[in-house]
């Protein structure tokens, strides 16, 4: 969630909004208490919708974990992408809609660099 709070903030100016969507995969899932303090936890700050019966994810195809999905202005799905690399896939989408971020996102994990930036 690092690289996605970094990109919402390098394009809150150009009008970007993020919206996370929980979706349960399991009893313990369903506590939306015990969500609530983990998202607090962890910093998250966006719009959270709790999807208990699957119903969003369903109706547009969750097939893996994170999925990720652009919509323009007029609420046209714009992307899809999924998995490990598909936030970065989601921004180079962004960089032809919205141009360049207002500020170079740069995250350091365990395994890599990753650079969020055209150029």
């Amino acid at each position: 969630m690092p690289l996605l709070q970094k990109i919402r903030d390098g394009y809150a100016d150009k009008g970007l909004q993020v919206v996370s969507v929980h979706r349960p995969m399991n009893e313990s899932d369903l506590d939306h208490g015990k969500i609530a303090v983990l998202i607090n936890k962890l910093g998250i700050n966006e719009h959270i919708i709790f999807d208990d019966d699957h119903a969003i994810g369903d109706g547009l195809g969750v097939e893996a974990w994170p999925t990720y999905f652009l919509f323009d202005a007029e609420g046209k799905l714009r992307r899809k992408a999924a998995g490990q690399l598909g936030i970065r896939m989601i921004e180079q989408s962004l960089i032809r809609m919205l141009g360049e971020p207002d500020e170079k996102v740069e995250v350091q994990s365990d395994e890599e660099t990753v650079r969020v930036h055209a150029g």
